[in-house]
């Protein structure tokens, strides 16, 4: 019989799932091609849009844009911000070599592409092929801002309190497979900066996007590894460090295997759910391995047992959701 404890670890690795699995784990870095973004800025009545940059006549977002229109392609200065920030973030996962852009520049000019049809995923998927990548990931984004500048009467005056600008962003990746050509993951980010200058808003945002894109990219695609020494009853030697993306801080779920199956038709073997035996705390950490002090305990904890990085979402948000189950239990 299930004890009570690894029926909650059951749950909460259930829960994780649910909350948004990871995908497929990859088998060592990925070269990843990361090509040009599409992007369209809302030039709406007031906002940053009606503001130009200073001494000149040209509009802020167009500036930040690099663009004389509302559809911008290639790599703009905005674009140019908005694609080293998503390349930083699949480049910190450790799960993805990237490929340089000179090398996707050449590829283009080689192949006669135009930047105009990089979003249609079968183009994509070809210089994919030709720069020697894996996974490709093509993406749009889309740009707006506003301002407010809130008015109030005090006496037989008019006030107006200090303006407003806020900066947002939405952002949609996709990761083609350029084996299959087909779309293996998705990624949805917005971001959003505000602040009384136009320039720290837009910095504001681009920072938000990078720590909201580095977030989702580690929960896709979770460190992994296994325990191979029990230091002392609280602390533990993991096989995963810098190289897989581990920090000081980072948490990570331990599993013992439930165990295999046999499939009574296909005659597959089949692997059973992962049951959570406990949670770590990374305490310091080298190239290859880490250290981590034990914060939950569900159940016994042996070498060999499998970790995983626990998903990282908004501060408080999968402790307070499993807080009643922890009651119950």
């Amino acid at each position: 019989m299930v004890g009570i404890h690894r029926v909650f670890g059951l749950i909460l690795l259930v829960l994780v799932s649910v909350l948004g699995g990871p995908a497929p784990v990859l088998s060592g870095e990925a070269t990843l091609a990361i090509l040009p973004l599409t992007g369209q800025v809302n030039q709406n009545s007031g906002g940053l849009s009606s503001l130009t940059i200073p001494g000149t006549n040209i509009p802020l977002l167009q500036g930040l844009s690099g663009s004389n229109n509302n559809d911008i392609q290639g790599f703009g200065n905005l674009n140019d911000d908005i694609h080293q920030r998503v390349a930083s973030a699949f480049f910190k996962s450790r799960r993805f070599r990237i490929v340089e852009r000179s090398e996707l520049a050449r590829a283009m000019q080689e192949a006669h592409l135009q930047r105009s049809v990089l979003f249609d995923e079968s183009t994509a998927v070809r210089l994919g092929r030709l720069v020697g990548a894996r996974k490709v990931l093509v993406g749009s984004y889309k740009a707006s801002s506003a301002y407010t500048r809130p008015e109030f009467i005090a006496g037989n005056r008019q006030m107006i309190q200090e303006v407003s600008h806020s900066v947002m962003l939405s952002l949609n990746l996709r990761l083609l497979d350029v084996e299959t050509g087909r779309v293996q993951d998705a990624f949805e980010i917005d971001a959003q900066g505000n602040s009384g200058i136009p320039f720290r808003a837009a910095a504001m945002m681009l920072n938000k996007l990078s720590e909201n894109l580095e977030r989702e990219i580690g929960n896709h695609y979770p460190a992994q590894g296994y325990v191979i020494k029990i230091i002392d009853k609280d602390r533990l030697l993991i096989d995963a460090g810098t190289k897989a993306g581990v920090s000081k801080g980072d948490k990570f779920l331990i599993y013992e295997r439930g165990g295999e199956m046999v499939h009574p038709v296909s005659g597959k073997i089949i692997e059973t759910s992962k049951i959570c035996v406990g949670q770590l705390v990374v305490e310091s950490v080298d190239q290859e391995t880490a250290i981590a002090e034990v914060t939950d305990r569900e159940g016994d904890i042996a070498v060999g047992m499998g970790i995983e990085s626990k998903p990282k979402r908004k501060p408080g948000f999968v402790d307070n959701l499993l807080q009643p189950f922890k009651n119950i239990f």
